[in-house]
């Protein structure tokens, strides 16, 4: 196994990245056709602080690797896990296939927005190849709640020399032919084993799901919309908050649209649509909670095209300026870069919409969480 380290003397995080399989960097693997990425987690830095992250894929040719971060966060990712709790230190992207760049992002929060560690990797994916990426966030000098507070302008840790052999370089060190046996394992069950032990009281944290999406009526479109749904027991706000609008055509996924929430926060346990005119008219008198999407006619969202070609809807949280997907639906087909596990069934008429039940319910897989049910915009699941 090749091993690439990048260690950096002016951060107290130092992210290892371990690459299965070939070197990082470009080669002539390339070409249509979905590989897989299985990203791992590790790193004695998780084991105090870590409340969620998310793996975000971007094209290595427009988006690679200084160090820890991504050359351009604002650039849309070519696929990405959306957020996960930190029970799940393992995530498996389906994703085209080519030169990538793999980005990690830890939080402190479970919400995604306390942002304390990241790191990112390099590979060619082949066409049908599975590769597995470990992106190891390790603390050096002092413990993980010291320095996380830090956030590089505070006393003491920031400070510390990491210690090592011999002079630290401030770029990427390449490191050649590094055991891959029992350390690797060994730390993974020990950051495992902290995760589980370290239980975590989501009281007090917002959790935004896309809960229910009427794409299709029977004739014109007239009655569609996006339902969200607070599942958390504190407000959210939605000044940095937007719908991604996603369809997969040709074998390429394109955003047809985009809306920033008008509204200026969503309670707990409260839900909020975002629907044509027609449909805000219908339940106007119970919804406090909603906003007309796009210019509220007909045909506002796509119905999919088969069971290859899919589209979706995209929850979207503005963060430096980085785009990150809080929660994200895929129905009938695949929508390459978007989604969460297996698509959603398609919405075949007016008597059904694509729904969680419970609300709440996130699986991470959109098959498993969605179901066929009878529209209940505003309102809880039947």
């Amino acid at each position: 196994m090749a091993v690439r380290l990048l260690r950096f003397r002016s951060a107290v995080l130092v992210v290892a990245s371990l690459l299965a399989g070939a070197p990082a960097g470009c080669d002539d693997r390339s070409g249509d056709g979905v590989g897989s990425v299985s990203a791992q987690l590790g790193g004695s830095g998780l084991r105090d602080e870590m409340r969620s992250l998310r793996i975000l894929v971007f094209d290595l040719i427009t988006q690679g690797c200084t160090g820890s971060r991504v050359d351009r966060p604002e650039l849309p990712p070519v696929a990405t896990s959306g957020l996960v709790r930190p029970d799940v230190l393992q995530i498996t992207l389906s994703i085209p296939a080519g030169p990538r760049t793999i980005y990690a992002e830890v939080y402190r929060d479970a919400d995604g927005t306390d942002r304390f560690g990241t790191g990112c990797a390099e590979l060619v994916l082949a066409a049908g190849e599975s590769r597995t990426v470990r992106l190891a966030i390790e603390t050096e000098g002092a413990d993980a709640d010291a320095d996380a507070d830090g956030d590089g302008d505070g006393d003491g840790a920031d400070d510390a020399e990491p210690p090592d052999d011999g002079d630290v370089a401030d770029e990427a060190e390449v490191v050649e032919d590094a055991p891959d046996g029992g350390d690797a394992a060994d730390e993974a069950e020990a950051i495992d084993d902290a995760a589980d032990a370290d239980e975590i009281d989501t009281a007090g944290n917002p959790l935004l799901v896309i809960s229910e999406v009427d794409h299709q009526q029977d004739g014109t479109d007239n009655m569609e919309f996006v339902e969200l749904y607070n599942a958390g027991s504190v407000a959210v706000p939605c000044s940095d908050l937007e719908l991604y609008l996603v369809s997969r055509s040709g074998g390429s996924s394109t955003i047809y649209a985009t809306q920033p929430l008008a509204c200026t926060e969503i309670a707990a346990g409260e839900f909020y649509v975002v629907g044509s005119d027609a449909l805000l008219a219908s339940i106007s008198s119970f919804c406090r909670g909603n906003e007309r999407l796009r210019g509220g006619g007909t045909d506002l969202l796509q119905n999919g095209d088969s069971s290859s070609e899919g589209d979706g809807v995209v929850l979207i949280r503005r963060v430096d300026p980085v785009a990150v997907p809080v929660d994200q639906v895929a129905y009938w087909g695949p929508v390459s870069g978007w989604g969460e596990g297996a698509p959603a069934p398609v919405d075949r008429d007016s008597a059904e919409s694509l729904q969680r039940r419970p609300a709440e319910a996130d699986t991470d897989n959109n098959s498993a969480d969605f179901l066929r049910l009878a529209p209940t915009p505003c309102a809880p699941p039947p």
